[in-house]
């Protein structure tokens, strides 16, 4: 079945693929909350590292004797662990909301998407091209739940998505580098590092990951806001007219967006008439004047077709058999 044209002043029109959009506001709750959860978790590891590498520098500067190793280290896997924990359930509950978001766009008509559905959550897990294509779903995502863009038109106003993705992206690369550049104990036993290097190298591995966790604080506040935004846009063009497809499949006719006049569709089926003559539901013109139906019983009429058999005698205009012996 083709795609409904958009109707003049009511909004967009129904799309080919029939898609009736599910709610998001639940769902991005919860998701919300766990974005939270996440990101006091990462300013609690941020701490960690940081007071592991203060530890560090002032160790090998020779200012503090006597520390104990074990708190420091216990502090920053506890912390990680933690974060693990929240972490884990936030990612599957923000890709389940990522992918019913991206879902709802094929409700609408609008700018045609750059990437199917199916990549709001295989993109996530395919490396280095999870740098690229989450942010290319995301503004698709963007695009289409939009209430204020044009079909033909792409939204403009993605600062906040842009700033979002950013921020996540920087965070993983300073851990990317932080380990990258860290020194191990067998480069000192095979003497490729001195023991310097490899305590300096250990110092700036955990002020890098100390610096990757306060930009994943930012990240998940800013995500925060993206969800926000996001499903609120959704919500805004599902009720307003035009926002709800006429039929949720081909062949089904389904109920109109509040404020929509039945008028403004082709195919609506009337309503059962009961005799002749009766105007349409809705229809701005009225019987002609002077029409009146014939009062009296109507004349039997035989069915076509059917023998009216032999004539009744006695009946007028009926003289019986002629007998020709009598002329």
């Amino acid at each position: 079945m083709p795609p409904m044209p958009a109707v003049p002043g009511y909004g967009y029109g129904a799309p080919a693929a029939w898609v009736v959009p599910k709610p998001l506001r639940t769902l991005a709750t919860w998701t919300m909350i766990l974005l939270g959860a996440s990101g006091v978790m990462s300013l609690i590891s941020a701490i960690a590292f940081q007071r592991r590498a203060n530890a560090i520098k002032d160790l090998s500067e020779g200012r503090f004797f006597g520390w104990d190793p074990d708190k420091y280290d216990h502090f920053v896997s506890g912390s990680l662990g933690v974060t693990a924990l929240v972490g884990i359930p936030t990612v599957v509950l923000f890709m389940i909301w990522f992918f019913r978001a991206r879902s709802n766009v094929e409700a609408w008509v609008g700018p045609r998407p750059q990437m199917t559905r199916g990549w709001a959550i295989g993109g996530w897990f395919i490396p280095l091209a999870n740098l690229v294509i989450p942010q290319i779903v995301a503004n698709d995502v963007w695009n289409g739940s939009d209430p204020q863009a044009r079909p033909d038109a792409r939204s403009s106003n993605k600062g906040l998505l842009w700033a979002w993705w950013l921020t996540l992206c920087g965070s993983y690369v300073i851990f990317v580098i932080g380990i990258a550049q860290e020194k191990s104990a067998d480069d000192v036993r095979n003497g490729d590092a001195t023991v310097s290097e490899y305590i300096d190298s250990v110092r700036l591995g955990d002020e890098m990951a100390a610096l990757g966790s306060t930009v994943r604080i930012a990240a998940a506040v800013l995500a925060i806001l993206v969800v926000r935004k996001i499903t609120r846009m959704q919500e805004i063009r599902v009720m307003s007219p035009g926002g709800v497809p006429m039929m949720a499949g081909p062949g089904y006719p389904g109920a109109y967006a509040p404020g929509m006049p039945p008028a403004a569709y082709p195919g609506q089926p009337y309503a059962a008439q009961p005799y002749p003559g009766q105007p349409y539901a809705g229809q701005p013109y009225a019987p002609a004047a002077g029409y009146a139906p014939v009062p009296g019983p109507a004349a039997a009429v035989p069915p076509q077709g059917e023998p009216l058999g032999p004539p009744t005698p006695g009946t007028p205009g009926d003289d019986g058999p002629v007998d020709l012996s009598k002329r």
